[in-house]
């Protein structure tokens, strides 16, 4: 069966019933959180998400969510697939679901929990949220690394959702690195 959820918090709680998410508290933010999730991952064929809490210099609810897609039935879940699967019978009921997917026009809300939080001009502040230094080699602090970024053709005005890496370059910017070849790129 899949199981529904409404947004992140729900998905958590799914996750956390299926018992594939760890709870992780007081790690930091410089190597100590990359460093966790490429052990989690080494070793274990079916690593759980891990959810970092209480990350020091960081407000007591900021929290960071690593490893979501590491396993078949997170990823069905997600997908809101029967989480009974493994990674074959994902593909095939993937494959199936895709095929009967429709548009969904938008709606505009004014409301939603996604507008709880909201900074403008010189209120944004990017140091609120915790950026790990990943790996000892990376140039800086990265915020997102598998985050959705939506940019829109300047010239045909349609729009992608792809996944490149943000990297906090100060209170109020950042920068995004998009491989060649990608849409977002070419966008640019």
């Amino acid at each position: 069966h899949s199981m529904a959820y409404k947004d992140l918090r729900e998905w958590l709680d799914r996750v956390d019933s299926l018992g594939e998410l760890k709870h992780i508290h007081g790690a930091h933010w410089n190597l100590e959180i990359g460093t966790m999730v490429e052990l989690v991952r080494a070793d274990n064929p079916k690593p759980p998400a891990l959810l970092f809490e209480n990350i020091p210099h960081y407000p007591a609810n900021a929290r960071l969510l690593a490893g979501m897609y590491n396993t078949a039935r997170r990823l069905a879940l997600t997908l809101q697939l029967p989480v009974e699967t493994d990674e074959k019978g994902l593909v095939q009921a993937w494959r199936k679901k895709v095929r009967s997917l429709a548009r969904i026009p938008p709606v505009e809300i004014g409301h939603g929990p996604i507008l709880e939080n909201i900074m403008t001009d010189g209120a944004v502040d990017l140091s609120i949220f915790p950026a790990p230094l990943w790996h000892k080699l990376d140039g800086g602090r990265y915020l997102g690394t598998a985050g959705p970024t939506i940019t829109r053709d300047p010239d045909e005005n349609w729009d992608n959702l792809g996944n490149y890496r943000v990297m906090v370059q100060g209170k109020d910017l950042l920068s995004v690195w998009i491989s060649p070849g990608k849409h977002g790129r070419i966008h640019r």
